[in-house]
Parts: structure tokens; sequence; C-alpha cells
């Protein structure tokens, strides 16, 4: 596996070039040993776009942990270079791999990893699922994708909730938007009292960053509820989202809890500036 790398440009002059034998580092890529796997990572992120070629043959027939060092120096590398070979490692036939390249085509926001990424929330390996979860948060756009980020997000898994919430508040408004729209489609079925108790909230929840008034019942019941601080502070945050006066109501219920007070003070001020009835002077 040896790369010709070009130190210098002068036309197809041969002195400017020389030979680099790719294999050793290659090969340490898949060390245990910090002090040998990650100067040989250094070396070849700065090779980059050269090295490519020997690191696609590494993804073909080097080990398992050859193949996920390799990614790492691909996600290094980034887009649009590395591009190509993170999604062949995302269909490599070893989960631990393709978790691996899943995650970096996520840390790169790499669009074009976007569909790899969206199915990636149905692979059969939990861990490629978790880090599909993940990379969604700044990859996944289609309404598919963001109804199974919601279906996986009811059933309590934080890190969904989490993805799904960043989506909401993305800087582009297309996919926010259309973030938004799903959310409801799918959530608001979920807040009647015929649907399991345990989705109830988390539907509620991701309803009230979408600042869905329909999301303040649920989220006003659970204040009274011994769901631990935590949770309760979610509450107060997707509360602070409804430009509402029930949502008023709400948080100066939130802000007769002393443990409560200061974060949903600190709201009600905000909802006040916005100009939502009842908010100004909540909290003397």
């Amino acid at each position: 596996m040896a790369s010709l790398w070009a130190l210098g440009g002068c036309g197809h002059d041969d002195r400017y070039r020389i030979d680099v034998d790719l294999r050793p580092d290659i090969a340490a890529l898949g060390s245990d040993d910090l002090d040998e796997s990650a100067p040989a990572e250094a070396r070849l992120v700065a090779i980059g776009a050269p090295a490519l070629p020997a690191l696609a043959a590494a993804l073909a027939e080097e080990s398992e942990a050859v193949r996920i060092g390799v990614v790492e120096v691909l996600r290094e590398i980034g887009p649009p270079d590395a591009s190509p070979l993170l999604l062949r490692a995302a269909a490599d036939a070893t989960p631990a791999v393709r978790r691996e390249a899943v995650m970096a085509l996520g840390l790169t926001g790499d669009r074009s990893g976007t569909d790899t990424v969206e199915r990636a929330l149905g692979d059969p390996d939990p861990r490629v699922r978790a880090a599909a979860i993940t990379a969604c948060s700044t990859l996944c756009r289609s309404p598919r994708a963001i109804e199974k980020l919601l279906d996986i997000a009811v059933q309590g898994a934080p890190r969904a909730m989490t993805s799904l919430t960043t989506i909401l508040l993305d800087d582009d408004a297309a996919r926010a938007d259309a973030a938004r729209q799903a959310v409801r489609a799918a959530a608001v079925p979920l807040l009647d009292g015929a649907a399991p108790a345990e989705r109830r909230l988390p539907a509620a929840l991701l309803l009230g960053q979408t600042g869905d008034v329909r999301a303040v019942p649920v989220l006003q019941a659970a204040l009274s509820e011994s769901l631990g601080l935590a949770v309760q502070t979610q509450i107060v945050i997707a509360l602070t989202r409804i430009r509402d006066p029930a949502a008023v109501v709400a948080l100066r219920q939130a802000a007769g809890d002393a443990a409560l007070r200061p974060l949903a003070c600190r709201s009600l001020a905000t909802l006040a500036e916005q100009q939502v009835v009842g908010a100004a002077g909540a909290c003397p």
C-alpha cells in the first residue's frame, strides 16, 4: 500500500515527488498503544487526499481494528475528499466499523451521508442505531427519519430527544420547519388519554419545543408528579418555547417550587419580553 505524495508542484517534474510507503502507518492504526497509533494517524491525516488509495485498500483488506483507525483518519481528512470512503465504511460487514463511519458522517456534517445515516436508524446492530441517532442531529432531514427519531424518543431514549431538539432549533429554517411539522403530526395523537402514559410526556416535551400550545396540559400535569429535577427542568424549558398564556400559568406553577423557581422565573421573563399575557411581573 504505497502512495505517491507530491511535495511540490512544478508540472510533472519527478524531482518534486517522492514515494511514501504507508504500510507501517496503516498497520499502526490498529495498535492499542496510543504512542504508536496516534502519530500514524497524524501522519496519514497530514498526507491527506494522496493517502486515500491506500486507505481504500485498507478498508477492503485489513483487520477490524485497522479499519476503525482508517475511519478516524477519514473523519479528520473530511469532506469532500474522504466522503466516498466513509460511505463505503458505513456499509462494512462489521458493526463497530459501521458505527464509527456513521458517527464520522455526523461529526463532519457531510450532506452526502444523509441517506446513509437515515438508513442506519434501522441497522440490525444497536450500536450502529445509537450512532445514527446522534448523527441525525446534523444530517437527518426526511419526514420519515424525523418520525423514526420521534418513535425512538417517546420510548424514553434521551439521545433521540436531544437530536430532535437540535433539529427543531436548526438554523436551516426549511429543515427545522419540516421537523416541526413531522413532530406535530406524530406527537399530537400521543397526547390523547388512550396513548400509553410513558409516551405522553416525551411527546409533549417535543411538541413543546415546536411552540405548540397543545403540549401544555400534559406538561403542566407532569410538574405535579415526582419525576425528578432533570425531567422538570426539561418541562420548564419546553414551556418557555410556547408563547401562550397557558404556558405562563404552568410556569407560575413551576415557580412555586423552590428548586425550579430560578429557571421558571427566567422563562417567565423571556415570555414577558415576547409580550405574552400574564408573564410580566410573575416573579416579584
